[in-house]
């Protein structure tokens, strides 16, 4: 004990020295070798009795008083260059071994001792030349401190709001004639409700910056005198002269620090961003600010930094306080945010805080306007979904994607995301203008975590999957002719890229090839030959099987091998016209060739159909749908499909649509707007299959469903509700004037009389009616019928099928009597009355269509499909489209019943026996129907 007194006293005595006595410049070896020489300087003035109790047996004099030398470094050290103060005492501990704990704990002492005294020579010197030292801080008990505690207070230095007048920025520059920059605040009505005297901070403008908006307010006063004083916003002001043109004049993008963050952690940070003042703010409140000169100057302003809230419970009641514009950056763009006309509640509400929602369910306005709000940086957070990524490039600084997993409701489980797609969305990380590095979080499951980390690094292979789609590949390539024989459709995959990674990576696409042990080339060879002969086998048969091809005749090819002939046939060109799977128009011919479909039949059928396979169902959207379905009319049947299948959502979503239903959620207009965009090719290709079928009922059926989605309307209500602003009240009133269905309005010369009957909300109102009215197309149609003449013998084999030669005949006129048994041209000439609309009126279709009109020649007696064919006329007045059939009169029979149809049509069909019908549908206007009765009978020629 006595020796560690004895070491501590020659460590305070050398302590003493080293602060009176004059620092030769340098780091740490000057200050060892002075202070060496000044403890055997010590030494020698000191008796040899002092020494005898601290020498070991084995010491002599002359090799203790070398190692109080290297003491005397140590301690020398210590007091001058006090950061490198705990690595010195290694030197002690080597130089006494037995005596290295009261040794450290001695010269932490002699630190302790100098700081108490003055500032160390090398933080004294950088002082002097502007910079700090790192000791201060960090040896004192300073250094855990949080920030507010040592910062300045806002209330104890000017700050200027950022709607600034003339005598902010005077008063500012006059009263602080030292301060080298200001803080820019603004207010918020729901902060101040609750702290009146603190406010948000929007940034920071530098001293010159301040006299620059002086100058330009005084030149604008001078040139414009006002009665008030003129405010301008500083964070939107920009330099004018050739070195800084167009840069703001104030930094919107200011330091600040947590109040919880530490006197060390602020230091290091400073330091990095090289600035001089970081402001501490919880949630964008200004609280205080911290400089050098509050991290290791003299008075650190401790009990200042605690008086501004008066207590801490205050300063936690700040700091945890959920402001409405914590992620808006700026308050005029809050209010801006706030004010948007935004239709989704959620978003509205979220907007409020800063945050944005992105997902395919919001309406096309919202998406768009959020998009512009995070581009333009008036939202800071962007919550989405994972097909942002593909579609709209919105660079962010930070990406999280919380999850890798979605719910797939075809095999009603959670499945992993493409690996493909976890880059992409990670790819939005990063903006090129404002960052030089960038983060992406992936919250991914931890047995998953090697695999993402290896793939996220590495290359990934691009692997094809032509195989799972080639036999609709090898369909629409048969139908072009681009495939004949079963040789060219092997031709024609080997000329693929699926060919190229097959060759490359076997494995992955046959089985039998990832049991081979050793890649033998000839045996890899025969296997993929055997698998590409299987595949296209395979294939083929498929095709066959659907009905979409048909093999004929062996044909010799130009190598003189046999090969079969195939050949396309009508569902296989429908499927290749539509695009549309085998397997679909092969499950619609299996059911539109049953008899007489109703209208909800040929509904059922167009959603199960497997196109609706890929819909999303999401995790407990089966309740959704239980509950959804008990508003739509129709009901589902349980028994085909469950509530957790797409086609029973594919059934449900097209009655909300024709009946008006409103959707229980916003995802499910997205889906809607799937549905329908899909719907209209397969009701087309429905219509082509059931004329094949020679099915009348069906066919207009499934037009009438095409008229329904079209409009959004049911086929139960008067085709007068498809007009807009027409309420049930003024549907009676219309019934009281004569006016039951929309042609019978469109041909009225009174319309518009009429229409000022009806109690409409507005003049507006009436005025769009009106003018949907008058640009309703009035379709005319007229009908000629020839008996044509025979054919000469080799006409028909000299024909061209390219350019058909048109028959002469014979004009009939009415009463229709033709020669029996002999070949019929009925044409149809349609025209407009007047010059219609281009577009046609359906404002709950996601898309803008043109419309065409079907002509269907039927018997309804037997509802049977003789002919049907699609005319598209130009939105022309009296331009005429000419639509010819051809058919043979009855052999024994006088009178059968033919029915030509445009577009929809709401009336039972029906007629007296040797009546002929021909009948006008559209594809997409409701109750516009013309029907027109042709009498033909057989009678003798020569009668």
């Amino acid at each position: 004990m006595r020796c560690d007194c004895q070491c501590l006293k020659a460590k305070l005595v050398t302590t003493l020295l080293a602060l009176a006595l004059p620092v030769p410049t340098g780091v740490v070896a000057p200050s060892m070798v002075l202070g060496a020489l000044l403890m055997r300087a010590i030494c020698t003035q000191l008796p040899d009795g002092f020494f005898t109790p601290l020498l070991r047996q084995e010491d002599d004099l002359g090799a203790f008083l070398a190692r109080l030398s290297i003491l005397g470094a140590s301690a020398f050290s210590c007091a001058v260059v006090r950061a490198y103060g705990v690595a010195i005492t290694t030197f002690e501990a080597m130089a006494l071994s037995n005596m290295g704990v009261p040794l450290s704990l001695s010269s932490l002492t002699a630190i302790f001792v100098a700081d108490l005294i003055s500032l160390p020579f090398f933080d004294t010197a950088l002082v002097r030349k502007g910079w700090q030292g790192v000791s201060q801080m960090t040896c004192t008990n300073h250094a855990e401190e949080p920030a507010f505690l040592v910062m300045q207070p806002h209330s104890e230095f000017i700050s200027l709001p950022e709607m600034a007048s003339l005598e902010h920025v005077d008063a500012a520059l006059r009263a602080t004639p030292l301060e080298f920059s200001f803080p820019v605040i603004s207010t918020d009505d729901h902060l101040s409700a609750v702290h009146p005297h603190h406010h948000l901070l929007r940034g920071t403008i530098s001293r010159e910056a301040v006299a620059e908006v002086k100058r330009r307010l005084e030149a604008s006063q001078e040139k414009e005198p006002q009665e008030e004083d003129k405010h301008v916003s500083l964070l939107s002001l920009r330099w004018e002269d050739s070195q800084r043109f167009g840069q703001l004049l104030a930094d919107i993008l200011p330091l600040s620090v947590d109040p919880l963050a530490t006197v060390q952690e602020l230091y290091m940070t400073l330091k990095v961003v090289r600035k001089e003042v970081a402001y501490v703010t919880a949630h964008g409140v200004l609280l205080g600010r911290v400089g050098f000169k509050e991290l290791i100057g003299e008075g650190m302003p401790i009990a200042k930094g605690l008086g501004a809230f008066h207590d801490q419970e205050t300063f936690k009641a700040i700091y945890n306080a959920e402001s409405p514009q914590s992620w808006v950056p700026f308050p005029e763009k809050g209010k801006e945010v706030s004010g948007l006309q935004v239709s989704d509640q959620s978003l509205k509400h979220t907007l409020e805080f800063g945050i944005g929602i992105h997902h395919a369910g919001l309406p096309e306005r919202d998406r768009k306007v959020v998009e512009e709000l995070f581009v333009e940086a008036k939202i800071m957070v962007l919550i989405s979904t994972s097909t942002l990524a593909w579609g709209v490039n919105f660079p962010a600084h930070l990406v999280i994607i919380k999850g890798t997993e979605y719910y797939d409701g075809q095999l009603k489980r959670y499945v992993d995301f493409p690996i493909t797609d976890v880059l992409q969305m990670m790819g939005r990380a990063g903006r090129p203008q404002f960052d030089t590095e960038a983060r992406a979080v992936v919250m991914v499951h931890e047995p998953k975590k090697n695999f993402y980390r290896r793939f996220i690094y590495e290359p990934f292979p691009v692997e094809s999957s032509l195989h799972e789609q080639l036999t609709d590949h090898l369909n629409a390539e048969i139908v072009a002719k681009t495939i004949r024989t079963r040789e060219e459709a092997i031709d024609y995959v080997t000329w693929t890229y699926f060919f190229r990674r097959l060759t490359a990576n076997p494995a992955y696409y046959d089985q039998q090839a990832a049991l081979l042990e050793t890649p033998d080339f000839e045996k890899q060879k025969d296997m993929l030959a055997n698998y590409i002969e299987r595949l296209m086998n395979k294939c083929l048969d498929e095709l066959i099987r659907s009905g979409c091809i048909e093999l004929k005749e062996d044909q010799v090819t130009p190598a003189g091998m046999a090969s079969a002939l195939v050949e396309p046939t009508k569902l296989g060109r429908i499927a290749s016209l539509y695009y549309l799977s085998h397997r679909t128009v092969a499950q619609f011919q299996r059911t539109l060739a049953r008899e007489g479909m109703g209208f909800v039949e040929i509904m059922r059928v167009l959603c199960e159909c497997p196109e609706y396979d890929e819909l999303p169902v999401r995790h407990n959207e089966d309740k959704l749908n239980a509950e959804f379905a008990e508003h739509c009319p129709l009901e589902v049947d349980l028994a085909v499909q469950a509530y957790d299948s797409p086609h029973t959502k594919a059934f449900l979503l097209l009655q909300a649509h024709m009946w008006g239903i409103s959707l229980p959620i916003n995802d499910y207009k997205t889906d809607l707007k799937s549905v329908l965009d899909r719907s209209i090719p397969l009701i087309q290709a429905m219509v082509d299959i059931a004329a094949e079928e020679a099915q009348l009922r069906s066919t207009l059926n499934l037009i009438l469903l095409l008229q329904c989605l079209h409009q959004a309307h049911q086929p139960w209500r008067s085709s007068l509700a498809t007009l807009p602003h027409l309420s049930d009240k003024a549907l009676r009133v219309l019934r009281s004037l004569g006016v039951d269905s929309l042609p019978e309005l469109i041909e009225r010369r009174d319309a518009s009389k009429i229409l000022t009957k009806l109690s409409l909300p507005s003049a507006d109102a009436v005025k769009e009616m009106l003018q949907i009215v008058q640009d309703m197309p009035r379709l005319r149609m007229r009908v000629e019928l020839r008996v044509l003449d025979p054919e000469e013998p080799g006409e028909k084999e000299a024909e061209d099928p390219d350019k058909p030669k048109r028959r002469k005949g014979k004009l009939v006129a009415s009463p229709y009597k033709v020669p029996p048994d002999s070949e019929l041209e009925l044409t149809v000439v349609l025209c407009y009355d007047n010059e219609p609309m281009k577009f046609v009126h359906a404002p709950r279709f996601p898309k803008k269509k043109t419309y065409s009109w079907w002509c269907i020649l039927g018997d309804t007696e037997v509802d049977e499909l003789v002919s049907i064919k699609k005319a598209l006329l130009p939105t022309r007045q009296r331009f005429e489209r000419r639509i010819s059939f051809q058919f043979c009169s009855p052999a024994d029979e006088v009178g059968e019943t033919f029915t030509l149809s445009v577009l929809c049509r709401w009336a039972m069909l029906g007629g007296a026996s040797g009546i002929r019908r021909r009948r006008g549908m559209s594809d997409s206007f409701f109750g516009l129907d013309q029907q027109l009765d042709l009498s033909i009978t057989t009678a003798d020629p020569d009668a």
